[in-house]
């Protein structure tokens, strides 16, 4: 999937849950299927205002793989004192 046409699919995509901000999702998936990846600290942002249940982490794993996007959950290691 190019740029312009991740752009194009996350400009369209309807939140997948309530309380999810359409233009949030939307951007997430546009910044995901350009760079086939998202941060999961960037989906827990999207996803504040929701209970985040095993259902809708389910949920939510199953949209982006289905779109080709996979999760990035590495975290960096803070340098000791």
């Amino acid at each position: 999937m190019s740029g312009e046409q991740a752009l194009a699919a996350g400009a369209e995509a309807i939140a997948p849950l309530p309380g999810v901000d359409a233009g949030e999702w939307g951007g997430l998936l546009a910044r995901g299927g350009a760079q086939g990846v998202v941060h999961a600290d960037s989906i827990a942002h999207v996803l504040r205002h929701v209970e985040l249940t095993p259902d809708v982490l389910d949920h939510v794993h199953r949209d982006l793989d289905a779109r080709h996007i996979r999760i990035d959950d590495t975290v960096e290691d803070l340098p000791e004192d």
